[in-house]
């Protein structure tokens, strides 16, 4: 996607995000998410790889992604750092309450739809038959 002058793109398995001058192709800056365990387990790494993109009211940008260890993450276009008041430490956990999930039973196959101030995630979650 391309925002003031900026490319910005998910890239590899893990969604790193980058952001790049569309009129040099510099490098600006690169954010890589460093799940572990989390990643390992992870169903789907190579769906689902795109950013979103935000406007703050106060002038200010986002790139939204979600990573492969479900997780949504709010990165600063400027910089690339995480926005430290969006949910924790600019992250906020997409597994949070849906109790013991394994791998395969819920993955994110697109990038995250922002409507209005709403930052809308869909999902792909196997149904379970008890």
């Amino acid at each position: 996607m391309m925002r003031n002058g900026k490319i910005f793109i998910g890239a590899g398995a893990t969604r790193n995000v980058v952001a790049i001058d569309a009129e040099t192709g510099q490098t600006l800056w690169m954010w890589r998410p460093n799940e572990g365990e989390r990643f390992e387990n992870a169903a789907r790494k190579d769906s689902g790889k795109g950013v979103s993109y935000y406007q703050h009211e106060d002038g200010s940008n986002s790139v939204i992604v979600v990573t492969p260890g479900y997780y949504l993450v709010s990165l600063d276009a400027e910089s690339g750092l995480p926005n430290e008041d969006f949910g924790k430490n600019g992250q906020v956990d997409l597994k949070e309450g849906l109790g013991q999930v394994s791998a395969g039973e819920y993955s994110v196959t697109s990038p995250p739809a922002i409507i209005g101030n709403k930052i809308i995630v869909g999902a792909n979650v196997l149904d379970r038959i008890h």
